[in-house]
């Protein structure tokens, strides 16, 4: 009997060891994949700007994280914007690093989506047009999808990205106000050009027409929110106008004014004003 207790006492250590391994690789291989996504912060749409030309961009960086039974993989993440386009730079690792699985890493962006297929170690650009017409501080939304034979441990992640805008290069100083003769006679033309540095949030253009044969054509470029309106002197045949809006940052809005006239009088315009800017009467000579 000592001798059967002998020899059954290592054959029962080795059974529970057994079992104790076994339990382990179980619980092991049920661990959940962990999906983690971070970013840092670049600083703000609204005081960053892109240089043209310089190619010096500004990036939001991250990582996503997960595991293939006990090894780790990832994939570490750059996104940002140039003048023409949203850019996300990707990079895939697992381990063992000497393994040369792959991964189909699918990239959407506002919708469009692009998929490329990474090889351990590797790297991806996925590029997409910018909207046309897009401007600063534009909210772009992207994603990132890997697709696995089970899909179980894939990993994913999303986020959104203001874009950053262009820098504007002004040669405007402060705000400027001019009127000139395009055409004298019969057939009668002037320009009055308002330009501002810094943008006006409101502006009222105003000023008079004389000896009009018929109604005045008003047209104006540039501006925002504009509204005109012309208002006859009584009979004499001249006219007041105010053309109303307002002006972005290093922008010109143009009032282009057509009329006929009998063609009598050196004068053809009242004086006219916007705000303390003010230009007088033009005269034809």
């Amino acid at each position: 009997m000592k001798i059967s207790k002998l020899i059954l006492a290592p054959i029962l250590a080795m059974g529970l060891m057994l079992s104790s391994c076994e339990k382990e690789e179980t619980v092991s291989s049920n661990v959940a994949p962990v999906k983690q996504m971070s970013a840092s912060a670049y600083e703000s749409c609204e005081t960053q700007c892109i240089l043209t030309g310089s190619g010096d961009y500004y990036y939001k960086t991250g990582s996503l994280s997960g595991f293939i039974g006990k090894n780790t993989k990832g994939i570490s993440y750059k996104v940002y914007n140039t003048e023409t386009n949203f850019v996300v730079e990707l990079s895939y690792n697992r381990l063992p690093l000497t393994s040369k699985s792959s991964s189909t890493i699918k990239v959407t962006v506002n919708g469009a989506s692009q998929t490329n297929t990474m090889v351990n170690g590797g790297s991806a650009t996925y590029t997409f047009a910018l909207a046309s017409g897009w401007k600063g501080c534009d909210e772009t939304a992207w994603s990132i999808a890997e697709t696995t034979w089970d899909g179980a441990t894939a990993m994913s992640g999303s986020g959104t990205y203001n874009l950053i805008g262009i820098c504007k290069t002004c040669n405007l100083v402060g705000n400027t106000f001019a009127g000139e003769v395009v055409t004298c006679g019969e057939n009668r033309e002037v320009v009055y050009t308002l330009s501002s540095e810094d943008g006006m949030s409101s502006f009222e253009m105003a000023g008079g027409l004389i000896q009009c044969v018929g109604t005045p054509v008003v047209t104006v470029t540039g501006g925002s929110s504009i509204v005109s309106e012309l208002v006859k002197d009584g009979k004499s045949g001249n006219y007041k106008i105010s053309v109303a809006g307002s002006l972005e940052s290093c922008s010109t809005v143009k009032v282009r004014v057509n009329w006929s006239s009998d063609g009598k009088g050196t004068a053809i315009t009242g004086g006219w004003h916007v705000g303390d800017l003010e230009v007088g009467a033009l005269q034809c000579r």
